[in-house]
């Protein structure tokens, strides 16, 4: 990925990656983030009257491109928005799909965000697997939100963590559960280290058959509700509690220390003392709807995708602390394989089978 040169604005020319049904969400994140949405795709699913209503009331016009290539040959982007998975109804093997798609992404000069986990395995991890080193950006994390940002000094004198819990909730169409997964892995491995063990559960949604589906091999469109239990070495642990099936947009965090517990949300937070006085605490204003805004979209996910992306293309924003993408990825994977195996699993193992493989 490259970044923009010059200050954010608006016009910014646009690619989105998206099902149809994600379009009122991605025109609320354009709205917000200044950007213009001249070409429009994604995974064509639906037939051609579905990918032909996907491409109505974007800037582009009517075509809809079903081919992530041919739409990227096609256009003249400064950012490449992927709001659907990146190897969304792909014909060929997905893995061998994503790593084509991510080196072309890589190839060229423009700013590329996704809302999906990419790469999607620890084991499709390039070497060099930074948020610095060229790959697509994930929008958007919790850990370089406004109010994480904001607690920065509350965290740096806030001591030795032990405990953390993860809550974060979704609507349809802001992100699969693999995406809020991600986000949460992040924040565990950056407050808390890595993980000697998860066990986790997941419901996923119901079939066409009325049964639960099976939980899937790979976190790839990953869907439903998740739980997990983290344990470490040494007196710390963690919780997740995570659905992309949970209404109203939602993340927030609580931390547990010697220096007391900080509770955070995209609200802002509250730093209390061990005796539960309030050390420090801030409010950041809420997400508002647009006039623009079409039925049915969250003005918060919209808000929280739309920092994040502004963010991404402004050169004078402090730059993120780069991700270690198989670590994460590792943790990831190790709820999900627990919630397979119905037993505690651990990243450090599905990490070194990445890194050997």
């Amino acid at each position: 990925m490259a970044g923009s040169n010059g200050n954010p604005r608006s016009g910014v020319r646009t690619l989105a990656w998206l099902r149809p049904a994600q379009g009122p969400l991605v025109r609320a994140i354009a709205a917000r983030a200044g950007l213009t949405i001249e070409t429009v795709g994604g995974p064509s699913t639906a037939g051609r009257g579905g990918a032909a209503h996907g491409a109505e009331g974007f800037e582009g016009g009517g075509e809809w491109f079903s081919d992530l290539r041919q739409a990227l040959t096609a256009c003249d982007a400064e950012l490449v928005l992927l709001a659907a998975p990146l190897t969304a109804g792909s014909v060929g093997e997905p893995a061998d799909e994503e790593r084509g798609l991510l080196a072309l992404l890589r190839s060229k000069e423009w700013t590329v965000v996704t809302l999906e986990p990419l790469p999607g395995a620890a084991a499709r991890a390039p070497v060099d697997a930074t948020s610095a080193s060229g790959l697509p950006v994930i929008v958007p994390l919790l850990r370089d939100a406004p109010a994480l940002r904001a607690a920065r000094e509350a965290l740096e004198n806030f001591g030795p963590a032990r405990t953390l819990t993860v809550s974060m909730r979704t609507g349809p169409g802001a992100g699969s559960l693999a995406a809020r997964l991600f986000d949460a892995a992040l924040l565990v491995h950056t407050l808390l280290g890595e993980p000697d063990a998860i066990d986790a559960s997941v419901v996923t949604p119901v079939a066409a058959s009325g049964v639960h589906e099976a939980p899937p091999a790979s976190i790839d469109g990953l869907h439903g509700d998740l739980t997990a239990n983290i344990r470490f070495a040494g007196a710390r642990a963690a919780s997740f509690s995570l659905s992309d099936r949970g209404g109203r947009w939602f993340r927030g965090l609580t931390l547990i220390g010697e220096g007391g517990c900080l509770r955070l949300d995209e609200s802002g937070f509250d730093l209390l003392s061990p005796t539960g006085g309030i050390v420090d605490s801030t409010r950041l204003d809420a997400p508002a709807p647009l006039k623009s805004d079409e039925p049915g979209v969250d003005p918060g996910a919209a808000s929280a995708f739309a920092e994040a992306i502004r963010r991404a293309l402004d050169p004078r924003a402090s730059v993120a602390p780069p991700v270690d993408l198989a670590a994460v990825l590792s943790i990831a994977e190790a709820a999900l394989l627990s919630a397979r195996t119905g037993q505690g699993e651990s990243p450090a193992t599905i990490l070194r089978m990445a890194r050997s493989a």
